[in-house]
């Protein structure tokens, strides 16, 4: 599986985007190098998505948990912080890969001292300490993006690691829970389009043999060169998403280019953020619901029914 001027490969990859010489001047860096840690927690009927975002001259972070039974998002908060607020490591090695404090809001993952990673995350009402062990290999993949906006090109570095053993608490509005869950991750640093577009698409489960399963899905951006499906047995490389939807919360027909998922989201709930800040400029939907339908890869063919997820429709001028 390779992307336009890209490379892929699986497990981690200790550098940045920055290592690579696609960097253009330091003041253009500084202004189009972004950095983010993206993370779900998937713990039977709860999902719990977070991020941490490093701009350059701002700092993002949000959090939300998403209630299967009740079918609606418990609790949510999104931050927009000064620069350095948010930091975001060299590799998802780093300790921390990710950190935010500021007031009460607090995030930490990175590496644990004697293997995997750690998630100390307090943001609003959702907090999380949570010990989350290796799993599958990592997909990384590195591609060189082209950008007439800027007159000088780019390149993004990303890793994205899924269906790793997790166990902890988490704590939704005061109330704590024991979990023995999914954790998941996607590491990015890029040199990135001034506008940058994307469909996505997230699940991570069991199917319905109950094999644990996850899948990453891109539209646009890096493309093929994100989209993998992970069990235990192995990470498989699958051909760039097709997304069909008329609005967010109506359901999505989801395809790969070269066949292999075949897929209908339904969308139960909604995180949803538009800024308009003058030159910096942000549309971003992330409908959560659950996955249904096939995929076939390694000679197998997974059902996946009722699995939780997330797509999200991102439009950005950064």
């Amino acid at each position: 599986m390779r992307a336009p001027s890209g490379a892929v490969a699986f497990g981690s990859y200790q550098g940045e985007v920055g290592d690579v010489d696609f960097a253009p001047g330091l003041v253009a860096r500084a202004v189009r190098h972004k950095r983010w840690v993206y993370g779900a927690i998937v713990a039977e009927a709860l999902y719990v998505g977070w991020a941490v975002v490093r701009l350059g001259y701002a700092s993002k972070l949000f959090a939300f948990a998403y209630d299967a039974n009740d079918k609606r998002i418990v609790s949510v908060a999104s931050r927009l912080g000064p620069p350095g607020v948010a930091r975001v490591g060299r590799s998802s090695r780093a300790a921390p890969a990710a950190a935010w404090s500021l007031g009460r809001d607090r995030v930490r993952f990175g590496a644990r001292a004697g293997g995997g990673r750690s998630l100390s995350l307090a943001v609003g009402d959702v907090a999380a300490d949570l010990a989350i062990d290796d799993g599958p290999p990592a997909i990384t993949a590195i591609c060189a993006l082209e950008d007439p906006d800027a007159g000088s090109p780019g390149a993004s570095l990303t890793e994205k690691g899924a269906l790793l053993p997790a166990r902890g608490t988490i704590t939704i509005a005061g109330r704590a829970r024991e979990v023995d869950a999914l954790a998941a991750y996607d590491y990015t640093s890029g040199i990135l389009q001034r506008r940058t577009a994307w469909r996505w698409a997230f699940f991570m489960g069991r199917d319905a043999a109950g094999a644990p399963v996850a899948m990453n899905l891109v539209g646009g951006f890096m493309g093929e060169a994100e989209c993998a499906f992970f069990t235990a047995d192995g990470v498989f490389p699958l051909g760039e998403g097709r997304f069909t939807t008329t609005k967010p919360l109506d359901p999505w027909s989801i395809e790969t280019s070269c066949g292999a998922a075949k897929l209908r989201f339904q969308p139960e709930a909604e995180h949803a953020e538009e800024q308009n800040l003058g030159l910096v400029k942000s549309l971003f939907h992330q409908p959560v619901g659950t996955f249904s339908g096939e995929v076939r890869v390694g000679g197998r063919t997974f059902e996946i029914r009722d699995v939780l997820g997330v797509c999200e429709d991102q439009s950005v001028v950064w």
